[in-house]
Formats: structure tokens, sequence, C-alpha cells
């Protein structure tokens, strides 16, 4: 099922910065908490930040890492990286440091740009030291917005420390002007511009390979679905992400239609509700546990959403409570949609007219192609409203997994991306999801995969098995919980003790939220294993 419409030749990601620059130089591109910056600004930004990589060796076939969160550094070096000729690495800011020396030894990143006022700085700093990283640019807060500001926003106001030997600041970066050599372009189709972190359909970290053609693919596919709006300028409001593929895509999105971003660093309920009302906000997109928080705000029931002309929400399940509260405010459709990494955050599109019906997601976008296969080959193709695994073709599906041969051959045999996700496609061409195939969870638009929670937990010197389940949460769809047997002779501890000790070791969003200790895990009549049996109800000690 799809659309088999010929797509025009792909352009380069940076292209879309660079026209909207020279279509709407004196727009208003960022308002980044009242600090705005027009179009020709922004680029301005990119420039100088491609030319001083350029002076730190990055060139084609470079990796750079971006370990940012939302802020005008992210935009100005995902751009300088991908002008200079670089390939941009986007990182978590909220992951450990054992993922992202992971991440940084596995795409072989040879230069780091990430902020001094997150928590595992003085961390990188020390990594730096050692020699795995050709240069390590360190971002500030005041590069963009004065102390006071810094300090309302409850954010930290850092002294800068003297440089190591192969740090240098943001605003060194970018002090060499913008005459940028331009590299020589390979096909847009095989050049890769971003290496964008995933589970796959494995749960083991690895880099999807999404090319200059992937993103040009993706932004003709959502401009279908669009209504273009001319006057008034249209304001899309950034909370997302912009190192997850969701948030990235929204933001190019935006750029190429000339919408101004209104920028937020992380998501407050409060700060959106006010952003909304105050500034005349148009579009929104959010995770379900985004909305779920601005629905519990008490500020909610009185918000001017008069302005709002459109919002949507993916990354997870929405609860059909939330969804009530919010159109009932709002008086819009919410739009859900299902996407992957792998396929540059391209997939569905709404289906307005079959609400209600459960575990359905939508129709598949412009240039789209979704069909169902068996789930015991994954080779034949089975008729509509068959139950299957779903798999993907298009202009918009990754070029494969770095450094990956033999499980980028087996996520595309047949010739179809395997999605690892069970649905069926039915007789009216919607998509509808009936179970995942993969051990994931989904909690605030993150992908938790239990394997790497497990590894982590069973460092702990008194934990002798662990399993770890997604349970239902209010706010954040899922949630980890760790179900916990001790070695014995151990006493049990709290889940504050473990939330401490797996700190370092994983994501804040990978840290289970509940745990409960066991005598012994179930197990199948195979001796497997069984996550289900754990999630029936018993009499156990909890905490």
């Amino acid at each position: 099922m799809g659309q088999a419409e010929e797509l025009p030749a792909p352009c380069t990601v940076e292209s879309i910065l660079e026209v909207a620059a020279e279509k709407w130089p004196d727009r208003a591109a960022i308002d980044f908490y009242d600090a705005v910056h027009t179009f020709a600004g922004l680029h301005t930004l990119a420039l100088r930040a491609a030319k001083g990589l350029q002076g730190l060796g990055v060139g084609p076939g470079v990796n750079v890492a971006l370990q940012l969160p939302n802020s005008p550094h992210f935009l100005a070096c995902f751009f300088g990286v991908l002008i200079a000729g670089g390939r941009v690495v986007n990182c978590s800011p909220l992951a450990g440091m054992r993922e992202l020396e992971g991440q940084l030894g596995d795409s072989s990143a040879q230069v780091l740009v990430t902020g001094n006022w997150l928590s595992q700085y003085s961390r990188v700093r020390r990594l730096a030291s050692t020699g795995a990283l050709r240069a390590v640019v360190a971002c500030s807060l005041e590069d963009f917005l004065p102390r006071e500001r810094i300090q309302e926003l409850g954010l930290p106001v850092l002294e800068r420390e003297p440089a190591a030997a192969v740090e240098i600041s943001f605003a060194a970066l970018i002090s060499h002007g913008v005459a940028v050599g331009r590299p020589a372009r390979c096909a847009l189709e095989d050049e890769v511009a971003v290496l964008q972190y995933t589970g796959g359909t494995t749960g083991e970290p690895k880099a999807a390979m999404l090319t200059h053609a992937n993103f040009a693919a993706a932004m003709l596919s959502g401009e279908k679905v669009v209504v273009k709006r001319t006057e008034p300028v249209v304001k899309t409001l950034v909370t997302l992400p912009l190192h997850h593929i969701f948030g990235l895509g929204l933001v190019l999105r935006a750029i190429r239609g000339g919408s101004q971003l209104v920028l937020h660093i992380r998501f407050d309920a409060h700060s959106v509700l006010s952003d909304i009302e105050a500034k005349k906000i148009n579009m929104i997109a959010a995770v379900p546990s985004m909305f779920a928080r601005l629905a519990e705000h008490p500020g909610f029931a009185s918000c001017d959403f008069s302005s709002v002309l459109g919002y949507g929400s993916a990354g997870a399940p929405l609860s059909a409570n939330v969804r009530g509260l919010i159109e009932e405010r709002i008086d819009l459709m919410l739009k859900d949609s299902y996407a992957l990494t792998e396929t540059t955050g391209v997939g569905t599109v709404p289906a307005p007219y079959l609400r209600g019906r459960p575990g359905l997601v939508g129709m598949p976008a412009p240039f789209v192609r979704i069909e169902v296969v068996d789930l015991e080959t994954g080779l034949t193709l089975l008729p509509r409203g068959a139950i299957g695994e779903l798999c993907f073709t298009g202009p918009h599906v990754m070029k494969g997994y770095w450094n990956r041969p033999e499980e980028t051959a087996e996520v595309f045999r047949g010739g179809r991306f395997h999605t690892g996700d069970i649905g069926t496609v039915d007789l009216l061409g919607c998509v509808i999801l009936t179970e995942r195939k993969k051990d994931v969870i989904f909690t605030a638009g993150h992908k938790v995969f239990p394997r790497n929670v497990e590894g982590a937990i069973q460092e702990h010197p008194a934990v002798a098995e662990v399993a770890v389940v997604g349970v239902p949460h209010d706010t954040f769809g899922e949630v980890a919980k760790a179900f916990v047997v001790l070695k014995p002779g151990c006493e049990p501890f709290s889940l504050t003790q473990l939330c401490g000790f797996l700190a370092r070791r994983i994501a804040s969003y990978e840290i289970p939220v509940e745990m409960e200790f066991r005598a012994e895990l179930p197990q199948t009549h195979v001796s497997k294993l069984s996550k289900r049996a754990l999630l029936a109800p018993q009499s156990a000690d909890s905490c």
C-alpha cells in the first residue's frame, strides 16, 4: 500500500536552510526564550560553525557527534557539520556516559559538540583528555542568553573553566568568518547525512544511516499532507528533542516552510502553556507524556488555544482520556502517526474518518509503501486484512545500519525493511498495529530496551536475576518495572538506591519506575523466562 508518485531529484539537507535564508532573510527563524534569530542570521551561524569545524579537520568521511539539548547551538552545528561535508551523529544529552562512550566508539566520531551545563560535562572533559576525540566543542547558554534569563529558567550559570588541550568554546568555533570551502558531493542517495541511533529491531543500539535523499523524500512527503499557509507566519512550538528523529523532522519541515521555531530547551508545562497563549503558537507536536502533563496542569483549563491550527502526537500510544481532554480544549482532532527512525520519521498519516478503531495508526504517507509479510520467514507477502509483520519500502527508508552488514541484510531481507511490528493493512488501506514483535518499552516517546536495563541492574552486587517489563503509566504511557531475585544472604534495597546505582550506567528514561522482589522468576514449559507471567496478579514484596 502506498503512493507510486515519482519524486523530484533530491536536495542536500543543508540546502533547506540555505533556501530559507534566501527566501526569507529577515523573517524570524528561532525564538529561544525571546532571543530571536532570523533565517539569514541562523544561516550565518551555520556557515561560521562550518568554517570552525573545517579548521578542526571536519570534511567528507568525518563524523561529528552532537550531544545537545534544544538550543540554537544544535541548529548551527547540525547544519554546520553538513555544510563542512561531514556527517552528524545524534547523541542524547540524557544518555549515561557508558551509552555515550559506546556511540562515540561505534560511530568513530572525531569531534563532539556538547553543552557545558550538562551533568556529564566534567566526565566528557576527562574522556577528551584520553585522546579518544580530536576535539570537543563546549557550548554555553550564555552564547545566546543573558545570565539573568538563564537563572530564571532554573538552569545552572557556570564559570568558564580553562579549556583542555582538545577543547574549544562554541564562541571560538564561530569566530573565523563564513568563507567555507565546499567539498565535492557524492550521489545524494548514497551520501549519509545523519547517523541516528536506534534499537532497530533487536534492542541493541545501532546507527541508522540516513542519507540526504532520505531526508529530501521525508520533507516532500510531509508537505503533501500539510495545508500550506502564507500569512500569518506559522509559529511551531518545539519541545521535542532535536536529537530524536521526530523532533529533527519537525524542525526541518518547519524551516523548509519558513515557519518560526519557538524553541524550548526542555519540556515544562507552565512555559508551554504560557507561550501558546502569549506567542500565539500555531503548530504543536509532542509525545503523549507531554500532552498528559499539559492536561494535568492547573493552567490548562484557562489557556487560550485559539491560535492553534494543528497538532500531532507520536512516539507511543496516546490514552483515550488524555486525547479527550486535549481535543475538548483545543477543538481540533489530535493527529497520530506511526514511523520509525529507520524510515526517517515517515510512515503513516491520520485517517480521520475512521477514529476509535483499536490499533489504528493511519494510512501510508505519500511515497510510502507498507506491506505485510508472514511471521515465519518474512518473505511471503500476505493479502489485505491478514496479520503479519509490517514492512516498509520507499525513498525515505535508511541506507542501512552503520558498520553492521549482517543486521542490515537481515532487516532488508526480501527487499523490504522489516519493522518488527505486527499488524495488518485493511481493505481500506488503513494500517493497524496489533502487537509488538520486538521486546521494547515506549516511555515518553523513548524506546527502552529491557535487555539493556537488565544488563545494568545485573551489575548490582546483590542481584542474582532480573527481568524488566513495561507496565502502563498514566503520564508516560509505559514505564520500566524491574523484577529482582536477590543473591542468598543479600538484603533488599530500595528503588531510590537502585536509581542511584543506575544513574551513570543507563539513560534517565531507562531507569525503572517500579521494582518488585521475587523469590524466583517464572518460566515457561521449555524453561524460558515468562515475562507475561510476571505481570499476573500475585502476592509479592514490592517497593
